[in-house]
């Protein structure tokens, strides 16, 4: 089945309903996956105010409303693995499809697509394109290292989209400071699915192995 990818898209409101950031479906219970700091905002951080509970957000291919809890016990502060994962009030709309979450693995050297809500189009929103370069860690954790001259900010809490395998590899968490030569502008990092598998239990893969020899998948073999 194609997935498409503008389907999972949620954008994520701040209290005065301008745009937070970007977040994704992630489950057909419900489940969105966000960064930290786009739900609690950089001056709620900098004050150490409590998580919210809740969060207005839209759906990007529909223009739904709706509000989502905050679950603290998927929760990681953006000084830690920076994940926040939302569960809608109610089921899915019509049309909204949960984006599947894979490995990265495989991915360094590919390319990715990517959509996220950046100043001057942050209500339309806007695609981005790159490539996955390498593995490194920020803030003590392990990260992909992207390489795109799109994302930015806006683009936190988007999924990085591998077209090839149709799959979501990872999720935007912040991009980088150019330096005194100009160098690193078009750098930015990604939180791994792996880490939001291990954040959140239910996004995990099943057990045992995926191969099946020289047999082929059907639709029962999707997971």
């Amino acid at each position: 089945m194609v997935v498409d990818l503008k389907a999972g898209i949620v954008r994520v409101l701040k209290p005065n309903s301008s745009t937070a950031g970007t977040a994704f479906v992630v489950s057909e219970e419900g489940l969105i996956a966000t960064c930290s700091h786009v739900v609690q905002g950089e001056k709620s951080q900098r004050r150490n105010d409590p998580r919210p509970e809740y969060v207005e957000v839209v759906f990007h291919t529909t223009g739904e409303h709706r509000r989502a809890q905050v679950e603290p016990e998927w929760w990681r502060s953006a000084d830690a693995e920076d994940v926040a994962i939302l569960r809608l009030d109610g089921p899915l709309p019509e049309g909204i499809t949960p984006l599947p979450l894979g490995s990265s693995a495989e991915t360094i050297g590919r390319t990715f697509r990517t959509f996220g809500f950046p100043d001057g189009i942050s209500v339309e929103g806007m695609e981005g394109r790159g490539e996955v370069v390498g593995e490194t860690t920020y803030q003590g954790h392990p990260v992909l290292q992207l390489r795109s001259s799109e994302v930015t900010a806006g683009f936190s809490g988007a999924p990085v989209w591998d077209e090839e395998l149709g799959i979501v590899v990872g999720m935007v968490t912040c991009i980088t400071i150019p330096d005194q030569y100009g160098r690193l502008a078009k750098t930015a990092y990604v939180i791994p699915g792996k880490t939001l598998r291990a954040v959140c239990p239910l996004l995990r893969l099943p057990d045992g192995c995926p191969y099946r020899g020289l047999s082929v998948f059907e639709a029962e073999h999707a997971d």
